[in-house]
């Protein structure tokens, strides 16, 4: 009769069972990793509480894991604080001893009170990486989730915008929505090269100033009024520091697209340094009947299947086209766009990057309605 025994022993001792399954109510699809709570000596109500609290599976062994008739946790693995993907499976040791001394209440309220934190502030991750997000959020004890460009397929590599606002009060283990981007972020001080080829002298100047850059120019017109810009240096997309200055090849507008050019402007001497347009005298006529517009799209973050325009009365629905690639986007105006001469549409993220690269900065597209 003892070697049956011993076998069915060894099998209590040796067999391990999945005992839990956190909830994920409330949960954000994308999450920073999570500490491993300390839950040697609880018992395995105290167990199960405190795993989903953290949202972590777990699996013993031991006396009374087969059966779930052990009473408390002697040992886990990887140990107490080790950081963990989210829903990381950890091992428990687990006995049917009673625990001894201290009462099992009191383990618990102490192992809840060390974990549960006051509430904070959404922190600001404005052109952070995809790992300082993960560490910034896993501080702060919040979930997030994403969208925008490379959010589906988890292939973004910064932060853009973030709703709520940073600074905004929130609850410990609350979400928050970030608009990601393509592009890798970039450094203080710094700036990308804004694509500038044909535009016109009035959208150059417009451009130049909010990216506070410098600007010099040579070729064609460089010394006389230019009216577009044919190449750049460095190539758009490229970081710089702020207040660099970029060298701009110029030439002057042939004789017939003087007149049907939509970016073409009226002449002035080009400083080396981007000032401010004055509207009244550089404006230039957008081409198109009632129902569309030719001129440039640029972007910024909002929200994706809304836009802005200057023009247009509010909930309009209109179409974009790129007159290049003559791919189109549609979107609806809720939003108002600061004046800029020749600029018909500011876009979302999103949707501006269906048409072309976020790092050229602006497209010419028509805007139909």
């Amino acid at each position: 009769m003892r070697p049956p025994l011993l076998v069915a022993v060894a099998g209590l001792l040796l067999a391990p069972l999945v005992v839990m399954a956190p909830s994920n109510a409330g949960a954000s699809g994308t999450h920073a990793p999570v500490r491993t709570p300390n839950v040697v000596g609880l018992s395995r109500a105290q167990t199960y509480a405190a795993m989903r609290h953290a949202d972590l599976y777990f699996t013993t062994s031991g006396p009374g894991s087969a059966n779930a008739t052990w009473s408390r946790v002697v040992a886990e693995r990887p140990r107490a604080g080790t950081l963990v993907a989210w829903h990381s499976s950890v091992a428990l040791t687990v006995t049917k001893v009673a625990t001894a001394g201290a009462t099992p209440t009191t383990k618990l309220a102490t192992a809840t009170t060390s974990t549960r934190r006051a509430p904070g502030r959404v922190p600001n991750l404005s052109h952070m990486t995809r790992a300082q997000v993960y560490a910034v959020m896993h501080r702060a004890d919040l979930y997030f989730s994403t969208t925008g460009p490379g959010s589906a397929n988890g292939t973004w590599k910064s932060v853009v915008a973030e709703n709520p606002k940073p600074g905004t009060p929130i609850a410990a283990r609350s979400s928050v929505t970030l608009t990601t981007s393509l592009l890798a972020p970039v450094p203080a001080g710094h700036v990308r090269v804004p694509n500038l080829i044909h535009l016109s002298r009035a959208q150059v100047y417009t451009v130049m100033r909010h990216a506070d850059l410098y600007f010099s120019t040579r070729g064609p017109g460089a010394g006389h009024p230019w009216t577009r810009v044919v190449a750049e240096s460095p190539s758009p997309g490229a970081v710089v520091a702020l207040r660099s200055t970029i060298t701009l090849t110029t030439a002057l507008a042939v004789a017939t697209a003087a007149v049907s050019h939509p970016r073409s402007a009226p002449t002035r001497s080009a400083p080396t340094r981007a000032a401010p347009v004055v509207t009244h005298s550089t404006a230039a006529p957008l081409v198109g009947t009632t129902h569309s517009r030719i001129g440039v799209a640029t972007w910024y973050s909002y929200v994706p299947g809304q836009c802005a325009t200057s023009y247009l009365p509010m909930g309009t629905r209109i179409t974009v086209e790129d007159l290049e690639t003559g791919v189109s986007v549609s979107c609806v105006v809720t939003d108002r766009q600061d004046y800029s001469p020749g600029r018909v549409v500011d876009l979302n993220e999103t949707q501006f990057s269906q048409l072309t690269a976020l790092w050229r900065g602006v497209v010419r597209v028509k805007v139909s309605w």
